[in-house]
């Protein structure tokens, strides 16, 4: 079973936290972080990653954290709620032209290790990450961030139990970034107790927040003592609700000592080669199985799979592993053309992850990077098999929009 519980949280004692809240850490750039930081005193961010911008990773005063979020509650910035509660956090936001609305709720979830039980991963983490959120946990006895899980709930019964909530003025509210973020408590033991049955024969599966899951287990058993290691906070949405969205996000490849033409004609043996107009380029691969978007030094292309009998030489027992569209693209151009470890922690000097093809283009567009792979998103399906075949994705295979943001509600280990 899938154990959650309501806990008392630390929230801002403010009802607009449009200028305190922060997206999650492992999103914000050096210049966006200082500018979190000159929007408010007391913005979010100070806590997550600190209040200077050039410290590195692992490497965070986290004396002068853990003082400002004892001083923060002290003076009643950050006030812990009188009662035990399970919120709800709803996001309102638009994609592709329509506006949507993300809603789940936010309790303590028991710990379990990764596909022991009901919890499921679908990333790998990197190991410096861990230890970066790890060295913070440690020092602060505080969860700052959520981890984002979905469950499947096709009968929606969830959704259903949360309908009278959503028609109350929430506690807090907040835009930022384009999107509206809202924030209810439930102390209500009946329903809590309705939230905790409904939850009971689910699964979940980490959609966001691979490091932190990561770094409360290592926490949880390197405390076995303290029943508060035994929990952490979660955001979690069925996967049926209407406003779970998940986009692509590209790949760019710096020209480096790569032969275009030697490129072009390596994936002309595995992929058939259509040259298109930049503005059509995602239109002509929409819903279709190993097709892709391929900017090649100047030139705009559709790359499509010749033979599926291809996926029978991707070394992995994972038939869903192997179906993958990121899978393909990894295993039949990035590592044999580009010598790409794919693998490797240290990727992202050699790739450029971009969400939303605007941004790629741009950059693109500045010469930077000469090859650009577009890709369909993964299907909410897909990672459910993943999952379940105890496989994980390559990274930066999904991104589930929008962010879960932090500072909304704290969760402190006492």
């Amino acid at each position: 079973m899938v154990a959650i519980k309501p806990f008392k949280g630390y929230r801002y004692n403010r009802n607009d936290i449009s200028r305190v809240i922060s997206p999650p850490y492992d999103v914000i750039s050096r210049d966006h972080q200082k500018d979190l930081v000159n929007l408010s005193p007391h913005n979010f961010v100070r806590l997550i990653l600190g209040d200077d911008p050039d410290a590195e990773e692992c490497g965070r005063d986290l004396t002068r954290i853990t003082r400002l979020l004892q001083a923060w509650i002290e003076e009643g910035i950050l006030r812990r709620e009188d009662k035990e509660s399970i919120y709800v956090y709803s996001q309102v936001f638009d994609v592709e032209g329509a506006q949507k609305r993300r809603t789940g709720i936010i309790p303590l979830v028991k710990l379990e290790n990764f596909r022991e039980k009901h919890i499921y991963p679908h990333e790998k983490v990197i190991l410096r990450h861990v230890e970066d959120r790890y060295a913070l946990l440690e020092a602060t006895e505080a969860n700052f961030g959520m981890v984002f899980g979905i469950y499947p709930d096709p009968a929606r019964e969830v959704d259903r139990l949360l309908e009278e909530v959503l028609h109350t003025r929430p506690l807090s509210f907040g835009a930022m970034d384009g999107i509206r973020h809202e924030l209810w408590r439930i102390d209500d033991n009946t329903l809590i107790r309705r939230l905790q049955r409904a939850m009971e024969d689910q699964h979940v599966y980490i959609a966001d927040g691979h490091h932190r899951y990561t770094t409360a287990l290592r926490y949880r058993n390197a405390h076995p003592e303290r029943e508060c290691a035994q929990y952490l906070m979660m955001a979690l949405v069925n996967m049926y609700n209407e406003g779970l969205v998940i986009l692509p996000t590209h790949r760019l490849i710096k020209k480096d000592r790569h032969d275009t033409s030697r490129i072009l004609e390596g994936i002309k043996e595995q992929f058939h080669v259509e040259p298109v107009s930049r503005d059509r380029m995602l239109e002509k691969i929409r819903g279709e199985k190993f097709a892709y978007g391929f900017f090649c030094d100047g030139d705009d292309y559709v790359i499509r799979l010749k033979d599926r009998r291809t996926l029978d030489s991707i070394a992995t027992r994972s038939g869903a592993l192997k179906q993958l569209d990121v899978t393909v693209l990894h295993e039949a151009i990035l590592k044999p053309l580009f010598h790409i470890d794919t693998e490797a922690e240290d990727i992202q000097e050699k790739i450029a992850y971009v969400k939303g093809l605007r941004a790629a283009l741009k950059m693109l567009d500045k010469g930077e990077y000469s090859f650009g792979f577009f890709l369909n998103a993964v299907r909410m399906e897909e990672i459910v098999r993943v999952a379940r075949d105890r496989e994980v994705m390559p990274q930066k295979s999904t991104f589930f929009y929008p962010k879960v943001y932090s500072g909304l509600v704290t969760q402190r280990l006492e």
